[in-house]
C-alpha cells in the first residue's frame, strides 16, 4: 500500500479542534439529558432550516425531482415531478457522525491492517481510520486510490484489545476528520490523536463499518452516534454481535471481501478469518453497518398533482433500489406492503386493504418495522392530519422469506404525482 503525505497548518488543525469540541458538548449535553443505551433514540426533522432548492445533505434521491420548497407558511421537502413512469425516492443517509469500535488482531502477516470506515459508497470510495505496519492513518480512498491525510507512528500488537473511534463532520463542502487510538483498559484520550481535511469530499454522507487486511481479527462493541438537527439528542446505532447465531454472519450487516463470522471470544464477536485471498490477490476485506432493524417512522403527507394512478407513502429497511420495504397509497384507494428483494423480478405484495388517502390533504404514514430474528414485521397505518390516529394497526406482515430484508435505513417514494414531506419524527428501539 503507498501512501501520499499531506501537511496541516497548525490554524487548519485549531479549527477542526474547535469543531469536535463543539461535538462532543453536544453529546455531554445529551448524556446530562438522562439519554442512554437503555432508551430508545428519538430523530424529529423539518426542513424549515434547509436551503431552498436542493435537496439536504442527509438525503439522496433515486429519480424524481426532491428539493426543499415553500408550502404556503412552510418549509417540506418536495418532489415536483408529475410525469414519472416508475416510483421516485428520497432516501435518508447518515452523516456527522462518531464510530468507534474495540478490535484485536489475531493471526497476522506484515504488513497487517485494521480499522473502521465511514462514508461508505463502496469498496472504492470511503475514509478510512486504520493501522498499517507500525503506522496510525486518516485516509480517504477515491475510485480505488488510498490517500493518506494524517499520519503518526503507533504499534500494534497482536492479541490484545485496542479502541478506535473516529468522527467525520461536514463544514460547507469539506470534510473534517478526527481520529484517536488507545489500548483497552486504559483511558480514552481526551484530545484527538489525528486531525484531517479533505477539500473535495469522495461523499458527504454515508454507512460505517470494519477494515482488516492480512489479519484474522475480531471487533465488538460497535458505535454510531450523531446529534439530531436541533442538537437536543443523540441517535445511537449499537452493536455487540450478542444476538447472532455463532459461525453466520450478521444479518444486518453488508461484507465486501474476507470470511466474517459471529464467534464466542469471551463474549460475542464479529470475527474476520481469512488471512489473503490468494485467488483473488486481494488483501481488503470489509463489514458495513447496513442501518436499523428496529424503528418507527411517521411523517406528514400529501399527494398534488399527477397521473390518475399515482402513489405516495414511506420506504424502509432501505438497502439499495433493490433491497427494501414500501409502504405505499395506491390511486388513493389501496394502502400495500410490498418487499422488494434482490434477484427477485417483481414486488412481492405482503398486505393491502382499501384506504382513501385524498390529493391535495395532509395525511399522517406511519410503518412500524421489527426484526424478529429470523423475520422481518411490518405494521402500518395511515390518517388524515385532522383526524385522530387510528387505534389498530391497519396493515401488519412478516416477511420470513429467503429475500428477507434485516435492516436498513428509511425514506419516501413517489409513483407519477407531485408531493409534499413534513414533520418526519423516528423512533429507534434502544436494540437497535
Amino acid at each position: 500500500m503507498k501512501y501520499s503525505f499531506a501537511i496541516f497548518s497548525l490554524a487548519v488543525c485549531a479549527i477542526a479542534q474547535c469543531v469536535l469540541m463543539l461535538a462532543l458538548l453536544c453529546d455531554e449535553n445529551a448524556r446530562a439529558n438522562g439519554l442512554d443505551k437503555n432508551q430508545p433514540s428519538v430523530c424529529s426533522l423539518t426542513f424549515d432550516e434547509e436551503p431552498l432548492g436542493v435537496l439536504p445533505t442527509e438525503w439522496r434521491a433515486f429519480g424524481g425531482d426532491w428539493r426543499v420548497a415553500i408550502s404556503g407558511d412552510e418549509q417540506v421537502l418536495q418532489q415536483s415531478s408529475t410525469t414519472l413512469h416508475g416510483l421516485s425516492y428520497a432516501i435518508f443517509l447518515p452523516s456527522n457522525y462518531s464510530v468507534s469500535v474495540r478490535v484485536r488482531p489475531n493471526q497476522v502477516l506484515s504488513p497487517f491492517g485494521m480499522g473502521i470506515v465511514s462514508y461508505w459508497q463502496d469498496a472504492q470510495n470511503h475514509y478510512r481510520l486504520l493501522s498499517y505496519g507500525n503506522q496510525f492513518h486518516l485516509v480517504r480512498v477515491s475510485a480505488g486510490q488510498v490517500i493518506s491525510l494524517n499520519w503518526m507512528p503507533y504499534a500494534f500488537e497482536p492479541m490484545l484489545w485496542y479502541r478506535m473511534k473516529l468522527s467525520t463532520i461536514n463544514i460547507g463542502r469539506r470534510l473534517s476528520l478526527y481520529g484517536k487510538v488507545w489500548k483497552d483498559g486504559e483511558d480514552e484520550p481526551k484530545m484527538w490523536t489525528l486531525v484531517g481535511e479533505d477539500l473535495s469530499p469522495v461523499a458527504m454522507h454515508g454507512w460505517a463499518g470494519l477494515w482488516c487486511a492480512k489479519c484474522a481479527c475480531e471487533f465488538d462493541d460497535f458505535e454510531m452516534s450523531w446529534g439530531d438537527q436541533h442538537g437536543k439528542s443523540t441517535i445511537r446505532l449499537r452493536d455487540s454481535f450478542e444476538r447472532y447465531a455463532v459461525g453466520q454472519p450478521p444479518s444486518t450487516w453488508i461484507f465486501d471481501g474476507g470470511l466474517w463470522q459471529i464467534q464466542n471470544s469471551d463474549t460475542s464477536v464479529l470475527s474476520q478469518l481469512r488471512l489473503l485471498n490468494e485467488h483473488r490477490f486481494e488483501h481488503n476485506h470489509y463489514a458495513v453497518m447496513a442501518g436499523w432493524s428496529s424503528y418507527t417512522i411517521t411523517v406528514r403527507v400529501r399527494a398534488l398533482e399527477g397521473a390518475e394512478v399515482y402513489g405516495i407513502g414511506l420506504s424502509a429497511n432501505w438497502r439499495d433500489a433493490r433491497s427494501h420495504y414500501d409502504l405505499l397509497s395506491i390511486g388513493g384507494t389501496r394502502l400495500a406492503l410490498l418487499a422488494y428483494a434482490f434477484g427477485e423480478q417483481k414486488p412481492r405484495m405482503l398486505a393491502e386493504c382499501h384506504l382513501t388517502v385524498e390529493r391535495g390533504r395532509w395525511h399522517w404514514f406511519k410503518l412500524c418495522v421489527s426484526d424478529l430474528g429470523n423475520a422481518t414485521k411490518l405494521q402500518a397505518k395511515v390518517w388524515r392530519t385532522d383526524q385522530k390516529e387510528a387505534g389498530d394497526w391497519q396493515l401488519e406482515a412478516i416477511d420470513d422469506g429467503k429475500g428477507r430484508i434485516a435492516s436498513g435505513t428509511f425514506g419516501f417514494v413517489s409513483l407519477a404525482t407531485s408531493c409534499e414531506f413534513d414533520d418526519l419524527k423516528v423512533e429507534f428501539d434502544s436494540a437497535r
